[in-house]
């Protein structure tokens, strides 16, 4: 079974999900749908995702990031962990978001 985190902060200026666990076929969905709540809630603009806990992730994962990107009217994703960094390039899915990298280990 897979496990997933989503820790949502709304602070100025933006609000920052931190997605920690498995972005897999059983977890995926849970993130978009958050994206949608957040934006119809408060709009702020720009969303963050801080993926730096992220253990795994697979094409489910990948999609689920294309679909919270649709619903939000901007998105970055911070401090990507090596294994979502890799699998992000190796898909070329890399230049549909603005990444900011950080100190994910």
């Amino acid at each position: 079974m897979s496990a997933l985190s989503l820790t949502l902060s709304v602070c100025a200026p933006y609000p920052s999900i931190r997605i920690e666990g498995d972005l897999d076929h059983e977890t995926a969905p849970h993130l978009p749908a958050l994206v949608e709540r957040v934006v119809r809630a408060v709009d702020p603009g720009l969303v963050v995702l801080d993926l730096a806990g992220v253990r795994f992730i697979n094409s489910a994962g990948i999609r689920a990031l294309v679909l919270a990107r649709a619903a939000a009217a901007d998105l970055l994703l911070r401090c990507p962990s090596p294994l979502v960094r890799r699998v992000l390039t190796a898909t070329g899915d890399d230049r549909l978001f603005a990444i900011e990298p950080g100190g994910a280990a």
